[in-house]
């Protein structure tokens, strides 16, 4: 996520296609954020279940 967050930072301002590549990259960091609190949550879980 934090290569996707350097990118924006470095895009160049202005024009449809930073536009575009902007968007691309923030539905990239929430998709990756998204698995990261999925993840933590699982592992939350599995934590607290019992273990047979």
């Amino acid at each position: 996520m934090r290569r996707e967050a350097q990118q924006l930072r470095e895009l160049p301002a202005g024009g449809a296609r930073s536009l575009f590549r902007a968007h691309e990259l923030a539905r990239k960091a929430i998709a990756l954020t998204e698995q990261a609190d999925h993840d933590s949550a699982a592992a939350a879980l599995l934590a607290t279940t019992p273990q047979h």
